[in-house]
């Protein structure tokens, strides 16, 4: 059995919800990316259905007035998950090197009532971090479930069949 200090559940925690973050991460580019291109199919729909208000021009101008907002939205989603992203891993880097530096740093207290305290304080927080690193563990799990499901493409939407009816049969006169 391996025993488990306050470090190393510190450290399950910080790596729980850095996978989080990116999942999160994840769900935001996956849903932004999808909203902005059914912007664009519904700017599509609304200039095909003007007819005849507009001329061809002016619907080949608004038509590429929205291309271009289209691919503006997305790359700009795009550069801000990026940098998110780049933010959230430096983020956990630091945590994690805190982490160890405390680490570190507790094992080279020294004197009777240093390391009785510093054993007292780890015995006190210890439960604490186990339940914080369950919790995490868990949100990972649902933040995965949802990130799943929301970045999965969408299957194309069948067209309704018609009710199949009995013929009637006429009676013989």
């Amino acid at each position: 059995m391996t025993t488990e200090t306050l470090t190393s559940v510190l450290g399950d925690v910080i790596r729980n919800n850095a996978k989080t973050g990116k999942l999160l991460i994840r769900a935001y580019r996956a849903g932004s990316h999808r909203a902005v291109t059914r912007f664009g199919k519904g700017l599509g729909y609304v200039i095909d259905r003007t007819g005849e208000e507009l001329s061809a021009a002016q619907r080949n101008k608004v038509s590429g007035v929205g291309h271009r907002f289209v691919k503006f939205a997305d790359q700009s989603v795009g550069r801000a998950a990026e940098g998110a992203e780049l933010a959230l891993e430096r983020l956990y880097k630091g945590a994690t090197a805190m982490v160890e530096t405390l680490d570190t740093n507790l094992a080279k207290v020294e004197g009777p009532f240093a390391s009785r305290y510093v054993e007292f304080a780890t015995n006190v927080t210890l439960p604490a971090a186990k339940l914080a690193r369950v919790v995490s563990d868990r949100i990972v799990e649902g933040t995965a479930r949802v990130t799943a499901a929301s970045v999965a493409p969408k299957a194309a939407a069948r067209a309704a069949r018609k009710p199949h009816r009995a013929k009637r049969v006429k009676k013989a006169s």
